[in-house]
């Protein structure tokens, strides 16, 4: 019987590249999983987690002679087999998939139409409970072809491919709600165009990857879409001979990767290549251990849960046998990292990256044609880290293993963004207007807003009720239920089961404007901290001390993971610490101006440290808090003006 093969890599495979630096080699162990049993063969392509306990695989399985159409779900336990529908003909397969969260999932690929006789786009929509087909266009008459799809909270979808009449051409196709539309992109060269796979971190930023037929050979090729259009961009190749991408992922506009493969005979070479929101520019990747001289490497796709922190997948020759092959990259270069043989040729095709795990699904050959199926686990206990920066405009910024999954940067705010809390899970967060209105993005569930009960923004013409003062920063409650937004007054707001428990107003005014509100660990508490240094209690929260007056003002806060103590920040980067909060320094003298204050502190997930960024994007870690990266000397359309992180 074949067999599909799904690989999950957790652990350190997918955490912050700083903690994988730490963690060395990865060690990964194979589990089983479960593929469609009806069939001879099984293979899967691709691969999609919204979460640790939460993958779907896709590809196809071979019944009685037919390619029906094959997915697989990941419950964090184990992998089954979910019914999909098929689409005519007797050859179905799906090539890509993205889901936005369990309930909300996209495959697509192809199938064949016994009426037209030709390939023709397929797709499919997982709504929590069920696959169904929805209607997708062709371009042209000829064969068309989806590889791969991207898609964003709503859902808002990209898939890329090509279509054939007579030649290969680029095929883009969009989905915004109502229905699937083929949107307009440029060929490269004289023919063989093809699109293989398509990242896009925002609504108006996206990459394709593929590869086209140049003058002499079959070189990269590169698409971008700005919000408008897409249009080629310049990509190098390594060597001159063949040379195609096959996956990228991209974290933020800014910050991309792709891989793929170089021939120039008579080796074989995984080819990676890297954006930095200008230019695609080549970075060196190594061969596997046990790879020959005259290699045979590739790899077929990517995924990036930071700037950072991203994970390979693709396949090597032994010299007698194709092996699965890894690569990871922590901001400053690629290494390989071995996986296990399963069998006769391993092949990985699809790899998804969350905050927690990593996993990979292919095929791996054993006897005659049978595949079988594997699960790689990382069991290596190093922590992830990461953080989130976000900009006044609400543009958001993501390192070591803080993903995205959304920003307003595309968006006409009626009031700027002023702050960021992440959830629970660390798999979303919400921002924050100073009129009080919520963006909810990844798994952050909306629970209110000031807007959402009437409240108007501060000074705001008209009649109605009106904040006193803008909201200027917002914390979850301790189960992420709910959330406290405070105003430059003092005034706390609760929504969902965050607790009330006072407010400056309601004691008579606090002794200068509100900078932070810090929530205890017991949801019945909260720390109101002023600019002028001041720290209020409230609820059960324990008061520990605070700044008092100084030279600067407050500027941000942040609390221990017990929440027994806490962090204030002034805005010339000195951290003083309160309680059983350790303290780890400040930033060193010169590192903020009048320009650019200190702007938030961001804890570490075990209390060993603190991050501390300023309004033009620089991060400083202290403690055990690694250095990540930021956004200093990179164009921000709006200065940072908070961070969340862990």
């Amino acid at each position: 019987m074949a067999l599909s093969v799904v690989a999950a890599l957790a652990g350190a495979a997918s955490v912050g590249r700083a903690a994988l630096a730490t963690a060395g080699a990865t060690t990964v162990a194979a589990v089983p999983t479960t593929p469609d049993p009806s069939a001879s063969q099984n293979q899967l392509n691709a691969v999609s987690c919204s979460g640790p306990a939460s993958c779907t695989a896709v590809g196809w399985a071979l019944v009685a002679g037919t390619e029906v159409t094959l997915v697989e779900s990941w419950n964090g336990s184990s992998w089954s087999v979910v019914p999909s529908p098929d689409e005519g003909g007797d050859t179905n397969t799906l090539t890509g998939v993205s889901c936005a969260d369990s309930t909300s999932c996209v495959a697509v690929g192809s199938y064949f139409s016994d009426s037209l006789f030709r390939f023709q786009t397929l797709v499919e929509s997982w709504n929590g409970v069920v696959w169904s087909v929805v209607a997708s266009p062709d371009d042209g008459t000829g064969t068309n072809s989806l590889s791969a799809v991207s898609c964003l909270a709503g859902p808002r979808c990209t898939a890329v491919g090509f279509s054939f009449d007579p030649v290969e051409q680029t095929l883009v196709e969009s989905w915004s709600g109502g229905a699937w539309t083929v949107v307009s992109s440029p060929d490269q060269g004289t023919g063989a165009n093809q699109l293989n796979a398509v990242s896009c971190p925002d609504a108006t930023s996206c990459q394709a990857v593929g590869r086209y037929q140049g003058t002499a050979a079959v070189q990269t090729l590169v698409e971008s879409w700005s919000g408008g259009a897409w249009t080629v961009v310049p990509s190098p190749d390594q060597g001159a001979g063949t040379n195609q991408l096959n996956g990228v992922s991209c974290v933020s506009a800014q910050r991309c990767q792709a891989v793929g493969f170089s021939l120039a005979a008579p080796s074989v070479e995984a080819l990676v290549e890297s954006w930095d929101g200008a230019t695609w520019s080549l970075v060196a990747s190594p061969s596997p251990p046990g790879a020959p001289p005259v290699t045979n490497n590739q790899l077929n796709a990517v995924s990036c849960d930071g700037p950072s922190s991203c994970l390979a997948s693709g396949t090597f020759y032994s010299g007698s046998a194709f092996q699965s092959l890894t690569e990871s990259w922590d901001g400053i270069s690629w290494s390989a990292t071995p996986s296990p043989v399963v069998s006769s040729d391993d092949v990985l095709d699809g790899v998804s990256c969350t905050t927690t795990a990593c996993t990979s699904a292919g095929t791996s050959a054993g006897a005659g044609s049978s595949e079988l199926t594997l699960v790689v686990t990382d069991p290596s206990p190093v922590a992830s880290r990461g953080y989130w920066l976000v900009g006044g405009d609400g543009g958001i910024f993501t390192f070591g293993s803080a993903l995205f999954h959304g920003s307003t940067g595309a968006l006409a705010l009626v009031r700027p963004v002023v702050s960021i809390a992440e959830t629970a899970s660390r798999a979303g967060y919400w921002l924050v207007a100073s009129d009080g209105g919520i963006f909810s993005f990844g798994d952050a569930r909306f629970h209110g807003s000031l807007p959402g009960v009437g409240i108007g923004p501060a000074g705001s013409p008209g009649p109605g009720r009106k904040l006193n003062a803008p909201i200027l920063a917002m914390v979850p409650s301790d189960d992420g239920a709910g959330y406290f937004l405070v105003g430059a007054d003092g005034g706390v707001f609760a929504f969902g089961d965050a607790h009330y428990e006072g407010s400056c107003p309601a004691i008579g005014g606090c002794d200068g404007p509100a900078a932070a509100v810090v929530a205890d660990a017991t949801g019945d508490g909260y720390w109101l901290i002023t600019t002028t240094g001041s720290v209020y209690a409230f609820g059960d929260a324990h008061y520990d001390g605070a700044p008092g007056v100084t030279g600067s003002p407050v500027s941000s806060a942040a609390r221990t993971p017990d929440g027994k103590g806490y962090w204030v920040l002034l805005a010339d980067g000195t951290v003083e610490a309160f309680g059983d909060a350790p303290a780890f320094g400040s930033l060193p003298a010169g590192q903020v101006g009048p320009g650019d204050p200190a702007r938030a502190v961001v804890a570490t997930a075990d209390g060993g440290g603190y991050w501390v960024a300023t309004a033009d994007g620089a991060v400083v870690g202290l403690g055990d808090a690694p250095a990540l990266g930021g956004e200093s000397g990179h164009h921000l359309n709006a200065p940072i003006v908070a961070a969340a992180g862990f």
